[in-house]
């Protein structure tokens, strides 16, 4: 049985043929999307070794080294609503990973802060994720100019999508 990247594109392409669109966006875009899926399915396998979803890693993350952030601007760096945050950020709150400190710049508003629970457990999660994710042994298997051009290439369309 053929493996889907061994499978002939020709068929694919000759069905959007008739629909007159330039469609050679298609095989890196569902790369693109087989991957994520692939990388999110991964990355939860690893993160639930510490009770944590990928989502939850990704949260306490980018408070990481210290720094302070207001819920809507976490919000924002992750990419998500603040209605979804909310509850992620009370169930990390709960749990001891982050706690929430008024902001000097404006009382009505807290800042999170990550407390020694959640400095240790982003600690372990991402030892875990540089161990046991399938993504870190295929990506480590690509040559150095590889890697660095999926970097770039992946951080271009970010930035683009943005």
């Amino acid at each position: 049985m053929n493996k889907p990247v061994d499978e002939p594109e020709e068929p694919t392409d000759h069905f959007y043929d008739r629909l007159n669109l330039d469609v050679s966006y298609m095989p890196a875009m569902w790369g693109a999307f087989t991957v994520g899926h692939l990388l999110g399915i991964d990355l939860n396998r690893v993160c639930r070794l510490h009770g944590l979803s990928i989502a939850d890693v990704n949260a306490i993350g980018a408070l990481r080294d210290g720094k302070q952030l207001r819920a809507t601007d976490l919000a924002r760096r992750l990419h998500v609503s603040n209605a979804v945050l909310s509850p992620r950020v009370a169930k990390l709150e709960k749990r001891g990973f982050l706690m929430r400190i008024h902001s000097t710049a404006d009382r009505r508003a807290f800042e999170l802060k990550l407390t020694p629970k959640g400095t240790e457990l982003i600690e372990a999660a991402i030892t875990d994720i540089s161990r046991h994710a399938r993504f870190v042994r295929s990506f480590l298997r690509l040559s150095e100019q590889d890697r660095k051009d999926l970097a770039r290439i992946m951080g271009a369309l970010v930035k683009h999508m943005e």
